[in-house]
Protein backbone atom coordinates (compact mmCIF):
# COMPACT_ATOMS: atom_id res chain seq x y z
CA UNK A 1 0.00 0.00 0.00
CA UNK A 2 3.18 2.19 0.96
CA UNK A 3 4.48 1.62 -2.54
CA UNK A 4 1.46 2.20 -4.22
CA UNK A 5 1.39 5.79 -2.70
CA UNK A 6 4.07 6.95 -3.78
CA UNK A 7 6.29 6.27 -0.12
CA UNK A 8 9.49 7.31 -0.59
CA UNK A 9 11.84 4.30 -0.73
CA UNK A 10 15.33 5.98 -0.02
CA UNK A 11 14.36 7.51 3.31
CA UNK A 12 17.12 7.42 5.52
CA UNK A 13 16.27 5.49 9.28
CA UNK A 14 18.84 5.06 12.67
CA UNK A 15 22.25 5.81 13.32
CA UNK A 16 23.87 3.95 10.01
CA UNK A 17 21.35 5.83 7.87
CA UNK A 18 19.70 3.01 6.57
CA UNK A 19 17.47 2.33 3.83
CA UNK A 20 14.15 0.10 3.52
CA UNK A 21 16.58 -1.75 1.04
CA UNK A 22 19.42 -1.99 3.40
CA UNK A 23 17.23 -3.28 5.74
CA UNK A 24 15.58 -5.72 3.51
CA UNK A 25 18.63 -7.12 2.55
CA UNK A 26 20.17 -7.93 5.72
CA UNK A 27 16.98 -9.53 6.97
CA UNK A 28 17.28 -11.47 4.00
CA UNK A 29 13.59 -10.62 3.07
CA UNK A 30 13.67 -11.07 -0.90
CA UNK A 31 10.04 -10.08 -1.71
CA UNK A 32 10.33 -6.77 0.30
CA UNK A 33 13.55 -6.04 -1.76
CA UNK A 34 12.02 -7.10 -4.82
CA UNK A 35 9.17 -4.55 -4.19
CA UNK A 36 11.46 -1.42 -2.96
CA UNK A 37 13.49 -1.99 -6.37
CA UNK A 38 10.47 -2.13 -8.19
CA UNK A 39 9.52 1.07 -6.79
CA UNK A 40 12.87 2.82 -7.42
CA UNK A 41 15.04 1.94 -4.66
CA UNK A 42 18.58 2.94 -4.95
CA UNK A 43 20.88 -0.59 -5.05
CA UNK A 44 23.70 1.47 -4.37
CA UNK A 45 23.18 3.69 -1.14
CA UNK A 46 25.73 3.24 1.46
CA UNK A 47 25.29 3.45 4.82
CA UNK A 48 27.93 4.97 7.15
CA UNK A 49 30.20 2.64 6.88
CA UNK A 50 29.74 2.97 2.95
CA UNK A 51 28.52 -0.60 2.80
CA UNK A 52 25.33 -1.44 0.36
CA UNK A 53 22.68 -3.27 0.01
CA UNK A 54 24.86 -6.04 -2.50
CA UNK A 55 27.91 -5.79 0.25
CA UNK A 56 25.76 -7.03 2.93
CA UNK A 57 23.91 -9.66 1.24
CA UNK A 58 27.11 -10.86 0.28
CA UNK A 59 28.53 -10.42 3.93
CA UNK A 60 25.58 -12.45 5.32
CA UNK A 61 25.53 -15.44 1.96
CA UNK A 62 22.33 -14.32 0.43
CA UNK A 63 23.21 -15.81 -2.83
CA UNK A 64 19.73 -15.04 -3.99
CA UNK A 65 19.53 -11.51 -3.29
CA UNK A 66 23.31 -10.93 -5.09
CA UNK A 67 21.38 -12.11 -7.53
CA UNK A 68 18.11 -9.44 -7.32
CA UNK A 69 20.70 -6.82 -6.93
CA UNK A 70 23.20 -7.06 -9.23
CA UNK A 71 20.05 -7.70 -12.02
CA UNK A 72 19.05 -4.55 -10.66
CA UNK A 73 22.03 -2.83 -11.74
CA UNK A 74 23.74 -2.75 -8.16
CA UNK A 75 27.78 -1.56 -8.64
CA UNK A 76 30.18 -4.72 -7.51
CA UNK A 77 32.95 -2.32 -7.01
CA UNK A 78 31.83 -0.19 -4.36
CA UNK A 79 33.89 -0.73 -1.38
CA UNK A 80 33.93 -0.11 2.55
CA UNK A 81 35.00 3.98 2.89
CA UNK A 82 37.50 2.87 5.57
CA UNK A 83 38.92 0.07 3.88
CA UNK A 84 37.89 -0.50 0.36
CA UNK A 85 36.89 -3.84 0.77
CA UNK A 86 34.35 -4.49 -2.27
CA UNK A 87 31.98 -7.49 -1.73
CA UNK A 88 34.35 -9.62 -3.89
CA UNK A 89 36.84 -8.82 -1.32
CA UNK A 90 34.41 -9.97 1.70
CA UNK A 91 33.35 -13.28 -0.45
CA UNK A 92 36.82 -14.29 -0.43
CA UNK A 93 38.04 -13.31 2.46
CA UNK A 94 34.74 -14.67 5.01
CA UNK A 95 33.18 -17.30 2.98
CA UNK A 96 35.79 -20.00 1.61
CA UNK A 97 33.43 -22.32 -0.11
CA UNK A 98 30.33 -21.38 1.36
CA UNK A 99 30.42 -18.35 -0.84
CA UNK A 100 31.38 -19.62 -4.18
CA UNK A 101 28.37 -19.11 -5.85
CA UNK A 102 28.03 -15.65 -5.23
CA UNK A 103 32.08 -15.26 -5.92
CA UNK A 104 30.85 -16.82 -9.42
CA UNK A 105 27.75 -14.39 -9.79
CA UNK A 106 30.30 -11.60 -8.40
CA UNK A 107 32.23 -12.15 -11.34
CA UNK A 108 30.49 -13.17 -13.75
CA UNK A 109 29.34 -9.39 -13.78
CA UNK A 110 32.26 -7.82 -14.47
CA UNK A 111 33.78 -7.24 -11.13
CA UNK A 112 37.61 -5.99 -11.89
CA UNK A 113 40.08 -8.43 -10.49
CA UNK A 114 43.52 -6.49 -9.84
CA UNK A 115 46.43 -9.07 -9.43
CA UNK A 116 49.70 -7.10 -7.61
Amino acid sequence: MLLRNKAITDQLCGKNNATALYTAVHLNCEVIARLLIRAGANVNHRVKSGATPLYIAVQNNHAKLVEVLLEAGADEAIGLHRSGMTPLHCACSEGGDALLPVIKMLLAAGTFIAIK
